[in-house]
């Protein structure tokens, strides 16, 4: 019994052994063998399809999941090989395949110009203060990216408005220089600071006495009811809202208040509210800048 392993037919080799393990080698006519296939699978497109998102759990394990099960069969005659009942079944295989989640909101805070978040209060910008050169102004641009979010227009349907919360932080002065650790907000922040919101269609800018400011966008700024569709607007592009923020940082008489000379985190705050006015799962995200208030007299920087 030869297989021959060319097309001329004079490689071949030997499959007297197989055909022993085959008829049984043993006493009572049995045996037990292997044969090892090495297998190259690939998955079209459309198959990726069936592949859930999902998060993982604390152990890395991803909560949902599928699995490619494997089965073989043998045939006499290649052309009735997918009709055979000569077949086995590998139902459980460790191998699982999920997509990542995506994140679904993402919050960025910047300034709108670098040089303002440094404040000299020796040589202050005039370009940056009011008239009353009472308050330096730091221009500043929010961006929640809502494009990766699953569901969007089901939940900005069922939403009542999307919050923005703003809270001023001083820099640990306790802590040592190498570290940038920062207080709690201050419960005094309108002593240095106010904050003036450009973006039209936001809302109204409240301050809670406690050191909080915050707003909230109304729903008709982004998702007309009425064609029950997302709508573009001055604030918002179909997938992010864009807030204009102008914070005007008190440089007039300071000392009198009691103002720190150090780093200022402005952290801001990002969600958007059910109809329940809470703050829908996944979608409060935080971001923050800083900026420096100072007494510097250039000509002593080396």
């Amino acid at each position: 019994m030869e297989l021959p392993l060319s097309a001329d037919g004079k490689s071949a080799i030997d499959l007297h052994g197989l055909r022993t393990l085959v008829k049984g080698g043993n006493n009572n006519g049995t045996s037990t063998f292997y044969v090892e296939v090495k297998m190259d699978a690939t998955i079209p497109g459309a198959g990726l399809d069936v592949i859930p998102e999902s998060k993982t759990e604390t152990d890395g394990r991803p909560e949902d999941y599928v699995k490619l099960t494997y089965y073989s069969q043998l045939s006499t005659e290649s052309q009735s090989l997918t009709y055979s009942s000569n077949r086995t079944t590998l139902p459980t295989t460790k191998t699982a395949y999920y997509r990542e989640e995506p994140s679904g909101v993402e919050l960025t805070y910047d300034a709108d110009k670098i040089d303002q978040l440094g404040i000299n209060l020796l040589d202050l910008q005039r370009a940056y203060l009011d008239a009353e050169e009472q308050n330096t102004y730091i221009d500043t641009t929010a961006t929640y990216d809502l494009s990766a979010m699953k569901n969007l227009k089901d939940t900005l349907k069922n939403s009542s408005g999307i919050k923005f919360t703003l809270n001023l932080m001083p820099k640990n002065t306790t802590e040592s220089r190498s570290a940038e650790e920062y207080d709690s907000a201050l419960s005094d922040a309108q002593n240095y600071l106010s904050v003036d919101l450009r973006s039209q269609n936001s809302g109204k800018v409240d301050y809670d006495n406690n050191g909080t400011w915050f707003w909230t966008v109304p729903k008709d700024s982004y998702y007309d009811m009425s064609g029950d569709q997302i709508t573009t607007s001055s604030v918002f592009d179909g997938s992010k809202l864009l807030q204009a923020i102008r914070l005007k940082v008190n440089v007039a008489n300071i000392e009198n208040v009691n103002h720190f000379y150090s780093n200022y985190k402005v952290v801001l705050t990002a969600e958007i509210l059910d109809r329940n006015n809470k703050a829908v799962m996944n979608t409060h995200k935080d971001d923050n800048i800083i900026y420096t208030l100072a007494k510097i007299k250039p000509e002593f920087v080396q």
